[in-house]
């Protein structure tokens, strides 16, 4: 279970990091659809 959280914790890590170097492009759209994909993960877990 421990692991599980950490993975979990890793992962959303790694995602915002995506997002952030999505929305410093000034890719909005992009960032838009990562950030959705987020939500959806999120709401799983």
């Amino acid at each position: 279970m421990r692991f599980f959280t950490r993975d979990c914790n890793t992962g959303f890590r790694d995602g915002f990091m995506l997002l952030q170097v999505f929305y410093n492009k000034g890719n909005f759209n992009r960032y838009y659809k990562g950030f959705m994909l987020l939500q959806h993960f999120a709401r799983h877990f």
